[in-house]
């Protein structure tokens, strides 16, 4: 993900924070990410909206797309609150 992320000149504020999500993503699935469903994708995705609202923090608005890390098509917007 880093090198996908480098290609495309973000900068490296950027990549920290995608990483962080990535790392947030990972402690609550426990799973590679191959193995997860959309389902289960949209069930982190509106766990953290949940979170944010509670706190009253925003939600950060943009997140790095699967599929420039990886052919896997993922559809993990559907359905997620906003």
């Amino acid at each position: 993900m880093r090198r996908a992320i480098r290609v495309r000149h973000y900068s490296l504020r950027t990549e920290q924070a995608y990483l962080a999500w990535v790392r947030r993503f990972f402690a609550f699935t426990r799973r590679h990410p191959k193995e997860l469903s959309s389902d289960e994708i949209n069930r982190f995705l509106t766990d953290l909206v949940r979170k944010s609202c509670s706190r009253r923090h925003p939600v950060e608005g943009r997140i790095f797309p699967p599929e420039r890390c990886s052919t896997a098509p993922c559809d993990t917007t559907d359905g997620v609150p906003r």
